[in-house]
């Protein structure tokens, strides 16, 4: 990082403030004169929009866009509106730079990103300002661009960008419109689906690893864009923002791009490419936590198929043997339960103990598992209240089934 930023001030993109103070601008120019595109005016202030549309079929890393999408799938897990349709144009997706990574009480948003599909191919609009006095237009021209969607999709910005809006909003007293959208997040599905193959679902991440995209040098860092802002406005000189406009265009664009993935994914019932044994069994218990037992059921099905050798392979086949009870097929649970139970998984045993003693009441059997379940605990279990529960579980288990014992003879 601090290479970069050594870098960074070589090229002069970037400047300490405190070397800015007192001296005049070097610059004149305006937004209008280095990017291409319009200044909406509002009764607070400007903002400058550069739009920009794409057509389908432009490829974003390995992803190229397409026209032809429906949400079947995603619409279950996320209760959309009533009243939208199953059309990509009806979702906005937004990022926003902030003068701070913080909810200080300084902080102030100077520019917002949106993407959204047309019937042109996908379109992105930057909104920026070009100084902090003007965030309220900035705020009044994103609301009223917010006002054509039905859905909003942001990454984290349920935790972040979401929040900061709503309190500008608040302080300029304006209507949260952002506020009224069903809102999706798309960190949560990343999570959901990669975080067990991935050592981090950031955004730069995903890009990387899932969508096969490498972003263009004159990228600024977002841990760099409100320094990078401050220096603009010392200056005033537009085209030191070129690589915070490239960071929020490609931000945006990703989103989009990820959305149309993740939809295939759930649409093709894992027809994709560079799916994973670890990416079904995601898929299952993201369909399993939905309601979506027999989809889950097929996921993990296809996991079995592609490996056996995952690290936690023992406690997927405990998972998918419950799986298959909540079904009511019992005698397919048997074998993942026998397969995990050997390898030491505690609950596996204590399924087939259930299982045993009360579907087919073979005692001998329900207290072999038992005890095993018994020994592994003694093993693996520590000494605090909630783990020695577990052991004194078992022991009133194999009591009772001793007494069940004695009484068949």
């Amino acid at each position: 990082m601090n290479d970069l930023l050594r870098k960074l001030k070589e090229s002069g993109i970037v400047k300490k403030t405190s070397q800015l103070e007192n001296t005049s601008p070097i610059s004149k120019l305006r937004f209008a004169d280095v990017f291409t595109g319009n200044w909406e005016i509002h009764d607070s202030g400007e903002v400058f929009v550069i739009h920009e549309t794409f057509p389908f079929g432009y490829l974003h890393g390995d992803i190229a866009f397409s026209g032809n999408l429906t949400y079947g799938e995603l619409l279950s897990f996320e209760g959309f509106p009533s009243d939208f349709k199953d059309d990509a144009r009806n979702i906005a997706f937004f990022d926003i730079e902030t003068s701070s990574l913080s909810f200080g009480a300084g902080s102030f948003v100077f520019l917002i990103g949106l993407c959204y599909f047309s019937s042109s191919g996908i379109e992105t609009d930057l909104l920026i300002i070009d100084h902090p006095a003007a965030e309220k237009a900035l705020l009044e021209e994103f609301n009223k661009r917010l006002c054509r969607f039905k859905v909003v999709a942001s990454y984290n910005g349920k935790s972040f960008d979401a929040p900061f809006i709503r309190n500008r909003n608040t302080l300029h007293q304006l209507e949260d419109v952002l506020g009224q959208k069903h809102h999706i997040d798309l960190l949560v599905y990343s999570r959901r689906l990669w975080k067990l193959r991935l050592d981090s679902c950031k955004l730069s991440n995903i890009e990387h690893n899932i969508l096969g995209l490498r972003r263009e040098e004159k990228e600024i860092p977002g841990w760099l864009v409100p320094q990078v802002y401050f220096d603009y406005l010392n200056q005033k000189d537009p085209h030191m923002l070129e690589g915070v406009l490239y960071h929020n265009k490609i931000d945006v664009i990703s989103l989009a791009a990820l959305f149309q993935h993740i939809l295939r994914i759930l649409e093709t019932t894992g027809g994709v490419e560079q799916l994973n044994a670890l990416d079904y069994y995601s898929l299952a218990k993201l369909y399993e936590k939905n309601g979506g037992l027999f989809q889950a059921k097929y996921y993990y099905a296809l996991y079995f198929q592609e490996t056996n050798n995952e690290s936690n392979h023992k406690h997927i086949q405990y998972e998918y043997g419950m799986l298959l009870k909540r079904l009511g097929n019992y005698q397919s649970a048997i074998p993942f339960w026998e397969s995990s139970g050997e390898e030491g998984v505690i609950n596996s045993c204590i399924e087939l103990s259930k299982f045993f003693e009360h579907k087919l009441g073979e005692f001998s059997n329900a207290l072999k598992w038992a005890f095993k379940a018994r020994e592994m605990a003694e093993k693996q279990v520590s000494t605090s209240n909630k783990e020695s529960k577990i052991i004194s579980d078992i022991d009133h288990r194999i009591k009772r089934i001793n007494r069940k014992y004695k009484n068949e003879k």
